[in-house]
């Protein structure tokens, strides 16, 4: 049969819980570009100590 092509990994980023954790746009900015990375360092097979490891915690 036909074999259905693998989605990629999906990363959600939920703006709420950003937004609240953010008092100005530069903070916001900060919280996603830091929430990105740490998830992507998840993504990538690191686990909480490797994330903060690497700087992404």
């Amino acid at each position: 049969g036909v074999q259905a092509p693998e989605l990629p990994p999906t990363i959600f980023l939920f703006q709420r819980n950003l937004e609240r954790a953010s008092r100005t746009r530069d903070e916001l900015r900060d919280e996603i570009r830091t929430t990105l990375f740490h998830e992507l360092g998840h993504a990538l097979g690191f686990d909480e100590d490797g994330v903060d490891e690497l700087g992404l915690g």
